[in-house]
């Protein structure tokens, strides 16, 4: 049996050709081969230039500024540098005492407040001036040290009234310095 005539003329004609995947995968990589080169050619031809100009221009106000600095000045500035980079590596080796102030905040009664402290390392030693509003207040401040771990002793001394009807005392406290302040690893050599 034969194919009829209409069937024949389908076969025989050459398909139409539409844009497919390929076609599309081909477009995308033209355009992101296109923009690639474009920006390729920006930083090539406009940001290096404009990089390498900046870079000399700095460079020569580098060369100006160190001509109109004196050597004389230039060694007293090195020397000042210096004596920087030691003084860093100095206090970076000792005890920080801000977390002693810091602990002595904390355990503060609240109608107290402290004047002067004095700190003696040596003797694991912290000597406060306080005032505080009512004779109650000192005792209360005076048992909140006692109640600290890291307080070994405390001392109280010249307990007076002022006229201001305050009372103002000093309280002298033998402490572990180790669990309240800790030395500063000393930061890493550049």
């Amino acid at each position: 049996m034969a194919l009829p005539q209409k069937v024949v003329d389908q076969l025989s004609r050459s398909p139409a050709r539409t844009q497919g995947a390929l076609g599309q995968l081909l477009m995308l990589g033209t355009i992101l081969f296109a923009v690639s080169l474009a920006v390729y050619l920006g930083l090539a031809f406009g940001y290096r230039p404009y990089l390498e100009s900046e870079i000399s221009r700095l460079n020569n106000q580098i060369a100006s500024f160190t001509k109109s600095v004196p050597p004389a000045d230039q060694a007293k500035l090195v020397h000042f540098y210096s004596q920087i980079v030691n003084l860093k590596s100095l206090l970076g080796k000792h005890v920080v005492f801000s977390p002693i102030f810091a602990w002595i905040e904390a355990n503060t009664q609240i109608n107290t407040s402290f004047g002067g402290v004095s700190i003696n390392q040596k003797n694991n030693q912290i000597s406060v001036d306080a005032v505080s509003k009512t004779l109650e207040d000192v005792s209360e401040q005076l048992l909140v040290f006692e109640k600290i771990p890291e307080v070994k002793e405390v001392k109280i001394s010249s307990v007076s009234q002022q006229e201001n009807k305050f009372w103002r005392f000093n309280l002298n406290l033998v402490v572990d310095f180790k669990s309240i302040v800790t030395p500063v690893e000393e930061p890493p050599s550049e």
